[in-house]
């Protein structure tokens, strides 16, 4: 029969293990982390928000309330109306 020394050693012993195992995956996440972030700053945009042509396009079709031909399109941006439909 083992003694209560001995029991509490073992399970010191146990939970040491325990810890050691928790410390080294909590540094392989962190590390995972690290890299996932990296990984995310090199997909982000480079451009924020939309290009100048974007937004007149944009309040073109909002002033005129959706109804405007390529002609009116082409003109209020100063493009030709065959860049348009490209």
């Amino acid at each position: 029969m083992k003694t209560t020394k001995t029991l509490l050693s073992e399970k010191i012993a146990t939970l040491e293990h325990e810890k050691s195992l928790l410390q080294t995956e909590n540094t392989n996440l962190k590390k995972q982390i690290e890299n996932l972030k990296q990984q995310l700053a090199s997909l982000s945009p480079e451009q924020q928000g939309l290009d100048e042509t974007a937004i007149k396009f944009l309040k073109i079709l909002f002033d005129r309330g959706g109804e405007t031909g390529l002609e009116y399109i082409a003109g209020s941006l100063g493009i030709s109306k065959n860049v348009l439909k490209k």
